[in-house]
């Protein structure tokens, strides 16, 4: 069984993602895999052709990056078309390593027309303020740019269209925590 955990930038994917690797569950990450492509040469070669002046020093200035892209719907589509194919090749490579349930997050869900390859999909949410709190504290960066990356996904509504379940994290850990023990342990009633 493969179960997506999506959410919105800044809505607490990692913190749930955190609960679920408590109970020893099977995981992966398109961030983590994202993160391992971001070193590999033949992809900073890439990158360099694409976006000139977001590669210093052999390596990717993500913060560069980020601000080349979130401010152009063209450059975001552009650097999508080369990073997801990647991405979702190694997802299903990966995949078939594991027993059982795998537990996978997968910020741009439906962005990536992925929900397909799911059969449950847990779609994390929380208020908009709380989210760009939350970005702006993780990335220290500005309110405009944390704006501008939440406006580069699809919002929750859309989201919900393809949810299983819903995991509201507005509130503290221990509700946090419940809601996933909760949503974790019916997948083996």
């Amino acid at each position: 069984m493969l179960i997506a955990i999506t959410g919105g930038v800044g809505s607490g994917k990692s913190a749930v993602m955190d609960i679920i690797k408590s109970f020893d569950a099977n995981i992966l990450s398109a961030d983590e895999i994202n993160d391992e492509l971001m070193k590999k040469q033949e992809y900073i070669t890439k990158i360099d052709k694409m976006f000139k002046g977001v590669v210093k020093d052999g390596a990717i200035d993500r913060l560069q990056l980020g601000k080349r892209v979130f401010y152009d719907a063209k450059a975001i589509k552009q650097l999508n078309e080369l990073a997801h194919p990647i991405i979702i090749e190694e997802i299903k490579k990966r995949v078939k390593s594991f027993d059982g349930a795998v537990f996978i997050e997968v910020p741009l869900l439906v962005e990536t027309n992925m929900q397909d390859m799911f059969d449950k999909i847990w779609l994390v949410k929380a208020g908009n303020e709380l989210r760009i709190k939350r970005i702006l504290m993780r990335d220290s960066v500005s309110e405009e740019y944390a704006k501008k990356i939440m406006a580069s996904q699809v919002t929750d509504k859309i989201r919900m269209q393809y949810a299983t379940d819903i995991i509201e994290n507005n509130g503290d850990e221990n509700t946090l925590y419940n809601r996933v023990e909760e949503l974790y342990k019916s997948l083996y009633d």
